[in-house]
């Protein structure tokens, strides 16, 4: 299913999405964790003065170099989707039916 199927299946799709944040959420808090420990660490030196400043250079140098604004929000959105679709049909093959049978 494409995240556009949302006005015709917004159950199944909202569920795809939940299921996704529910895998991406630990590896978002992994990537704030190590942007963490290397603001704290002093890694950046005399470049950086502040933790904030850091904390952003922490950030840059464990993955996101060069991407942003709205295609982040975007490529995030049906990334996540992506997963949790993907999640959805592999537990379906088992027997695990999360997302509406009956569809339209």
């Amino acid at each position: 299913m494409a995240l556009s199927n949302i006005f015709r299946e917004p159950r199944r799709e909202l569920t795809e999405t939940a299921v996704g944040l529910f895998v991406a959420a630990p590896l978002c808090w992994g990537w704030y964790l190590a942007a963490d420990s290397f603001a704290r660490s002093g890694a950046c030196g005399q470049d950086c003065d502040s933790y904030a400043e850091g904390f952003v250079v922490g950030i840059m140098l464990t993955g996101i170099v060069g991407v942003i604004g709205i295609a982040v929000i975007l490529l995030c959105a049906f990334g996540i989707h992506t997963m949790g679709e993907g999640i959805c049909n592999a537990l379906e093959r088992r027997g695990v039916h999360l997302r509406p049978r009956r569809r339209r």
